[in-house]
């Protein structure tokens, strides 16, 4: 494997430890999203969701399967995609 090939699945491996929350609700949109999303996602949309697993899981909460939003519009369009893959992609019952 080559050393960007290592680098890219360590941070991979870290984004899934993060996306492990107190929330199992929280838990399966987010590693969804990253196993299923993440890599196609554009540089900027993954800086953005690496900042938005730094909010409180309530805010995410509210965020993913409520009606709010984050302020700062990078965070509120990574939320959208997030909520949107989880929508189209989970069973009702599974969030």
């Amino acid at each position: 494997m080559k050393p960007q090939s290592d680098h890219n699945l360590n941070e991979l491996q870290r984004l899934a430890w993060s996306c492990r929350r107190g929330m199992s609700e929280l838990d399966v949109i987010l590693t969804h999203f990253l196993r299923e999303a993440f890599t196609c996602i554009n540089p900027e949309q993954k800086q953005a969701f690496i900042e938005l697993l730094a909010y409180p899981d309530p805010d995410l909460f509210a965020f993913f399967l409520g009606g709010s939003l984050p302020d700062y519009p990078s965070h509120a369009e990574i939320a959208l995609l997030v909520r949107d893959h989880a929508r189209k992609k989970l069973p009702n019952q599974a969030i």
